[in-house]
């Protein structure tokens, strides 16, 4: 039968989208997702099926783009996604040339910072070395990027307006005397407190203000913190060695000081999605957004389609499968222009507080790219709680090749119209053979999660062997549960009696099952790690553990240069598309399941686990955490200090002077 073109079957489709939209909407009036507002192409968007003759290449890849015209045109993708192979070999290129940059000494310690950050060493910075040392660190400048993201926009405000809006924000570590003391007693706070408490002896006076919310709070446009920047670029000079001070003031704790300004805060209760968008760069994908952005969704007609060529192996000729090349810009909400359906804690927060003015805020992670909340250790990390760290009691090959996942419904308040978009919840459903064999096999209509079109995307680049199996192989190696289905419990309709755990609208979807310790999970070799309300406290126990970390992310903490992507951890992205690829590559599949075997590289996994755990052994100890605090809050005591510009650690260079002139 001859094809027809698209363009040519457009009014044909107009009358089939209208009407299937009225009788999809009759069967799911809950649907959160329009699936036929037509997303924005960018460098995201994922390989669309077609059949290889229809495309202009003559069976590349192909990708559906839409064109001014409104038009869908497929469009070939030459681009080939970079192997695993060629990742983790990268990686360990990496890694090495970040350990060949090593300070060994004060003065190369000194020397990489003025390269780096253009600046003289902060005060104490000769106190912080020898800490460091003397506890064993891998000292790399690079290591310390973070706090230099977080705290260069504060070289563009009065120190007195900083002091201001500190003593405003209420809780926080005040140091005063060189003791560290939490001004309440919530547990993070008095966690933090016990955190700064060893170094606190070799800093100045100051107030340190605490996020008390799992969700980060910062969040300034774009345009302003592009002023802020090139303000502080500006801050920037050599001055002469003998105008500058080596001790900082510090600040005066009883009292306002006299010369403080004032200052009103302002919080916004809006979901942070509302302020995400000005934040991200204006060439950005999510700034570039519509409203009516939303991702491509399956209909029944593709449905039908992609399954009848599930064993055509022309399919391969086509799509082809991503990886995480850039961990850093795979975590950032701007890259993504629909990121709202992906990961609901930009939507559906559990709490709502933001600012769009730069404040000086201290917390555990933050939203990559728009937030400009200050970052620090978190509190779990540091506490050590049970169910955030356990020895791993299993060799490699005592293991499991399996995939574990625990935890609760988090990452926002899921309602009865929002819940296919949470996190968690999608990842739940896609790695769930049950349910993709059920989602799989019905035609009638799209199924909640499998619906949109990246995800069969994801299925379609499998091997033959292995594609027609996928319901079998992720029963035998998958087992993904939720301990809680965190009901809401604002909505007014739900029943009262209902069972703990358990949630009338999700229920229906997902089990609850009873939780695990971290200890038991260590049987399978395969860790996927998902946001929650915030960042995922298990993360630092997946390193240390025996088993392979997949780590998928929007947010940044404290770590984060120091962890090298396919050296230390195995990244996936947000959508999960890549998880079926990652897994066929690590766990193969038996002839058992597909009929023939699959070959894995199991020592590859291997590798990767015994690297970050070895890794995390020597960079990410509690000390480690206090020697990233001691850096961070040297600098913010010169940065709030008025006298800031004059303030730098030169014994250094004093040193040479006078070794020079006495020859």
């Amino acid at each position: 039968m001859a094809r027809t073109t698209i363009s040519r079957s457009a009014p044909y489709i107009a009358v089939f989208l209208v009407c299937f939209i009225w009788y999809n909407f009759q069967l799911h009036p809950f649907a959160s997702i329009n699936p036929w507002q037509r997303p924005i192409r960018d460098s995201a968007q994922e390989p669309f099926l077609a059949n290889s003759s229809d495309l202009p290449s003559g069976g590349r890849l192909a990708t559906a783009e839409y064109a001014e015209d409104g038009q869908l045109r497929l469009v070939a993708d030459t681009s080939n996604s970079a192997s695993i192979d060629s990742l983790i070999k990268n990686a360990g290129s990496q890694f090495e040339t970040l350990l060949r940059e090593r300070s060994s000494t004060l003065e190369d310690a000194a020397r990489a910072y003025r390269e780096r950050r253009g600046r003289h060493p902060p005060p104490g910075f000769d106190q912080w070395y020898k800490y460091a040392h003397e506890n064993g660190a891998i000292i790399v400048e690079d290591f310390w990027d973070q706090i230099y993201e977080d705290l260069e926009p504060f070289w563009a405000v009065n120190p007195s307006l900083i002091h201001s809006q500190a003593r405003k924000l209420g809780m926080a570590v005040e140091i005063k005397d060189g003791r560290a003391n939490a001004t309440t007693d919530w547990f993070w706070h008095t966690i933090w407190a016990k955190m700064f408490a060893e170094v606190s002896r070799h800093l100045p006076d100051m107030v340190v203000p605490m996020n008390p919310m799992d969700e980060p709070r910062v969040m300034v446009p774009w345009e302003k913190m592009s002023e802020l920047m090139a303000e502080a670029q500006s801050t920037k000079e050599w001055l002469p060695v003998g105008q500058m001070r080596r001790r900082v003031r510090g600040w005066g704790m009883e009292t306002e000081e006299e010369d403080e300004e004032d200052s009103d805060l302002m919080w916004h209760d809006s979901p942070p999605f509302s302020y995400a968008r000005a934040a991200c760069p204006p060439e950005s994908p999510l700034r570039r957004r519509t409203e009516s952005t939303t991702p491509q969704m399956l209909t029944e007609e593709i449905m039908l389609h992609a399954r009848q060529r599930t064993h055509d192996p022309d399919l391969q000729s086509y799509t082809n499968p991503s990886f995480v090349t850039n961990f850093t810009e795979s975590t950032s909400p701007c890259n993504e222009p629909a990121i709202q359906y992906y990961h609901a804690a930009l939507t559906d927060p559990l709490t709502a507080s933001t600012s769009t003015d730069l404040l000086p805020l201290f917390g555990g992670s933050k939203f990559a790219t728009v937030n400009n909340d200050i970052l620090l250790p978190a509190p779990m990390y540091w506490n050590e709680e049970e169910r955030f760290m356990e020895d791993d009691p299993w060799e490699w090959n005592a293991k499991t090749d399996s995939v574990i996942w625990r935890g609760t419904a988090t990452g926002g308040w899921n309602k009865p119209n929002t819940w296919t978009r949470f996190h968690r919840h999608r990842f739940v459903a896609l790695v769930n053979g049950t349910k993709y064999e059920s989602a799989h096999q019905r035609a009638s209509r799209a199924d909640d999660i499998f619906s949109p079109l990246w995800h069969l995307s994801a299925v379609s680049p499998l091997k033959p062997a292995l594609q027609p199996h996928l319901s079998a192989y992720l029963k035998h190696h998958v087992d993904a549960a939720f301990t809680d289905l965190f009901c809401d419990d604002h909505d007014d309709t739900k029943p009262d009696d209902r069972p703990y755990g358990s949630c009338w609208y999700t229920s229906p979807h997902y089990d609850v099952v009873p939780g695990q310790r971290l200890s038991v999970q260590y049987q399978s070799k395969y860790l996927p790690d998902i946001d929650g309300n915030s960042f995922s406290g298990r993360y630092r126990a997946f390193l240390l553990s025996n088993s392979l970390p997949i780590k998928a992310t929007l947010y940044r903490e404290w770590h984060d240069a120091r962890l090298v992507p396919w050296k230390h951890f195995v990244p996936m992205n947000n959508r999960f598309d890549d998880f079926y690829r990652l897994m066929e590559y690590f766990a193969g599949c038996s002839a058992e399941i597909c009929g023939q075997d699959v070959k894995g590289h199991d020592a590859e996994a291997e590798a990767i686990a015994k690297a970050g755990k070895e890794w995390a052994q020597k960079a990410l100890r509690k000390v480690d955490m206090q020697i990233y605090v001691f850096r961070l809050l040297l600098e913010w005591g010169r940065v709030t200090d008025k006298d800031r510009r004059k303030l730098g650690w030169t014994d250094d260079i004093l040193k040479r002077t006078k070794a020079t002139e006495e020859r």
